[in-house]
């Protein structure tokens, strides 16, 4: 039962850390090209501080499914 649970926990962790690394990257308005041609070029960059934060909620969530594992081979 501790070994689910330890596993949902993961799971809510890297959903959340997944959603992190999403909203850290800031759009801007299309760039157009000097030549007048109506194709746009996306232009975007990545707030580093809330991409942080999303890489290590994925970590802690990676390391609580690798716990469980382990606790589910070592104490049974």
């Amino acid at each position: 039962m501790y070994s689910q649970i330890l596993i949902i926990i993961g799971l809510l962790l890297n959903l959340l850390g997944a959603y992190k690394l999403y909203k850290s990257v800031i759009p801007f308005p299309h760039y157009y090209a000097k030549s007048g041609e109506s194709e746009a070029f996306p232009v975007a960059i990545l707030d580093m501080d809330i991409a942080k934060k999303g890489f290590r909620y994925i970590f802690i969530g990676i390391t609580f499914q690798i716990i469980s594992i382990i606790a589910v081979i070592f104490i049974k």
